[in-house]
């Protein structure tokens, strides 16, 4: 059944509803002698269609809308009760069951039809609050308030450059910047290779970069972009793979933990930036071969609580071992090794005593 008029509130009511009304009911479904439902009828409230049968551009055309919905006045919404449309959900009859719908906004290309939108959603107008504001309503359980598919972006300007979308080929969010991507929130990670030879000044756009120090002529140096152009807890992780040493040179005011820093063959090193003007180290390693900035302390343990088969090699310091020139019990510790089978004084070479 449809019913169209002019809805009018009834006496001493407040004045809502006031216009034009359209109202389509589905008043039964019957069924067939199995009690199943007959097919029933697609209904449409509304339907307001603009046909263009040129086959023309815009550009010649002219413009075109379906609808157009004006709100126009003056004055602030104080009363938080303004709204160009609104879209109710309700149930015919509150003791039945909860009402369901499968969108309350559809958006499709017709059947059959190809092409696309340039947008679907176009925002031109100042917002206070938010775009999108979901805190009056409620998450039910495996819902999501946005959802993409795999590969679609989320753009932070106008170019698409800087975007966050998923990666499911490697399954892991990804940033995209530029023509650079890095894998989002999984541990330590770090971004595409750069890979330099010579001396070279960092940008903090590369932040993030896995640095590869290849040169093998001579010593050359690398400078960091200035902390304070570095957002706080992020910042490069270096790896010498050639033979030359590489200096870690400084902007202006900037320090870095245990500087100044050279790093040697085989050396790795990750800095982070406190985004003021401090590079904090993270970690410096060497397992191939280690140099030390000042000399390195042995674990101390008495002759009597020295590991037992740690392996051979193992060094130590034995706190009561004694050097040749002591007595009984009154050693005052040796560096000992040990040899696979005993640990050994570097002093007597022999098994070291208390």
């Amino acid at each position: 059944m449809l019913w169209c008029g002019t809805q009018t509130p009834s006496a001493g009511s407040p004045a809502e509803h006031v216009g034009r009304y359209i109202q389509t009911i589905r008043q039964n479904i019957g069924t067939d002698s199995n009690g199943r439902p007959l097919p029933q009828p697609q209904l449409w409230a509304a339907c307001l269609e603009y046909r263009d049968t040129t086959g023309q551009p815009s550009s010649w055309a002219g413009a075109s809308l379906t609808v157009e919905m004006d709100w126009i006045g003056n004055g602030p919404d104080d009363g938080n009760s303004r709204q160009i449309q609104s879209l109710v959900v309700a149930q015919n009859s509150p003791s039945g069951a909860p009402v369901e719908i499968s969108s309350v906004i559809g958006i499709y290309l017709g059947g059959g039809s190809t092409g696309h939108a340039y947008r679907v959603f176009n925002v031109g107008i100042p917002f206070s609050v938010a775009v999108l504001d979901t805190t009056q309503s409620q998450q039910m359980a495996g819902a999501a308030a946005i959802r993409l598919a795999a590969g679609h972006a989320i753009a932070f300007e106008a170019s698409n450059s800087n975007r966050l979308s998923y990666d499911a080929s490697s399954n892991v969010l990804r940033w995209y910047q530029g023509t650079s991507s890095y894998p989002v929130g999984k541990g330590i990670s770090v971004g595409p290779l750069s890979v330099i030879s010579a001396n070279a000044t960092l940008v903090a756009s590369q932040v993030g970069d896995m640095i590869i120090l290849a040169g093998n002529v001579s010593q050359y140096a690398i400078t960091l972009p200035s902390a304070n152009t570095v957002a706080g807890g992020t910042g490069f992780t270096f790896t010498v793979t050639g033979s030359a040493n590489v200096t870690i040179s400084l902007n202006g005011i900037d320090t870095i933990d245990g500087g100044p820093v050279t790093l040697r063959p085989n050396d790795r090193l990750h800095i982070v930036s406190d985004s003021i003007s401090n590079w904090r180290e993270v970690f410096r390693t060497n397992a191939i071969n280690p140099h030390f900035s000042a000399p390195p302390s042995l674990p101390s343990f008495t002759v009597s609580s020295l590991p037992i088969s740690p392996g051979a090699g193992a060094m130590a310091f034995a706190s009561n071992g004694r050097k040749p020139s002591e007595t009984a019990v009154v050693g005052s510790g040796v560096g000992v090794f040990y040899d696979g089978a005993r640990w050994i004084s570097v002093c007597s070479g022999s098994p070291v005593v208390a």
